[in-house]
């Protein structure tokens, strides 16, 4: 098995934690309004308080085997089953991957472009750095990261002048508890795809040392990504934020710097594909990586999910209004089955240890 160290697990955390909220905050802000940054925080938090408790048991009880760790705390056939539900969201990911990165250029720079032309560049790109091995996929994921975070960077520069921090108020106005509970557990939902790193953790070497990296990084994505949302909203308002399918392409045309850049569209682009691709590799790699015991030829396992996810992305991708209507709930599904689910299997783990020890 190629191994990592727990700097390189850092690398793999940006994208799963980052890529729904940056590329599709329109549906959070529509739940959430001018408050979604609010909430934002405070589902931050929730989710920085479980994640902590996860990663604690999973390094005080040696718990790194994502599929040990199932069958130990549901028994074989429930492990079975919850293994199967954890597959069938890999391949909801790698959809949602496919979909929205080939929707959002059609809607916005390449319109011309037909959808189905855009998912097998995407799909092609992601199946070939797949098939060559985890080492494709660590390189891949590092120098993308690398890209995108100075892409970033430059986008908050020349993006901050044109805020207006008066479009954030007033705060907490009528906030109703259903938009409360609505847009905290949509956004715990797209957060959680970080767990869909769980079957990574045992090819890390240092293990001693990933909750410490981890928990440098995803306070600082979760950071940005706060900012992000507080940037778009006193950018163009929540209201309209909340009503473009893409709001923050709509942002960057607004950038204009000394006389050659005219507007940020491609650097969102750029940034957008990096995000997509990489949580999809990822996805579909973390799907191999659970049933590789089972499916010897990986290029033909590779290839039928990769068939399955283009059928399906060019039905969901030819109808964005299909497409809008959708993705909250699959924000719901991913609160469910990769935040409820793993709290408890390792709870119940945690508990179990606990009582063999006592034994």
């Amino acid at each position: 098995m190629e191994k990592i160290t727990s700097k390189h697990f850092m690398f793999f955390i940006v994208a799963p934690l980052a890529a729904t909220l940056f590329n599709y905050p329109s549906t959070f802000i529509r739940l959430g309004g001018r408050n979604t940054w609010i909430f934002s925080i405070i589902s931050s938090l929730i989710f920085l308080l479980f994640t902590w408790i996860i990663l604690s048991i999973i390094s005080k009880k040696n718990a790194y085997d994502f599929k040990q760790v199932c069958y130990k705390s549901l028994g074989k056939y429930l492990g079975n089953l919850f293994l199967f539900i954890f597959s069938l969201c890999l391949v909801l990911a790698c959809i949602e991957c496919a979909t929205v990165s080939s929707s959002s250029i059609h809607t916005n720079i390449f319109i011309k472009t037909p959808i189905w032309y855009s998912l097998l560049f995407f799909i092609g790109t992601a199946l070939f750095i797949s098939k060559n091995g985890f080492r494709s996929v660590l390189i891949t994921t590092i120098i993308s990261v690398s890209i995108l975070s100075v892409l970033s960077i430059v986008i908050i520069l020349l993006s901050i002048k044109y805020t207006n921090l008066r479009h954030l108020l007033p705060i907490l106005k009528n906030v109703s508890i259903n938009t409360w509970a609505t847009s905290i557990i949509s956004q715990l939902g797209s957060f959680s795809s970080f767990f869909i790193l769980l079957p990574f953790l045992n090819r890390i070497n240092d293990k001693k040392n990933l909750k410490k990296t981890s928990f440098i990084t995803i306070p600082l994505v979760l950071s940005c990504l706060i900012f992000f949302i507080v940037n778009l909203i006193s950018s163009i308002g929540a209201e309209r934020s909340g009503n473009i399918f893409y709001p923050e392409f709509i942002q960057t045309q607004l950038i204009s710097f000394g006389g050659f850049i005219e507007n940020g569209d491609i650097l969102t682009m750029v940034i957008s594909i990096f995000l997509w691709t990489i949580k999809y590799v990822i996805s579909i790699f973390s799907l191999y990586t659970i049933w590789k015991n089972k499916f010897k030829n990986k290029l033909i396992f590779l290839s039928v999910i990769s068939l399955i996810v283009y059928i399906s992305s060019l039905y969901l991708g030819n109808n964005v209004y299909t497409l809008f209507s959708i993705l909250p709930y699959y924000q719901y599904i991913n609160f469910v089955v990769f935040f409820v689910f793993p709290i408890i299997i390792y709870g119940i783990y945690a508990v179990r240890k606990k009582a063999k020890v006592h034994k």
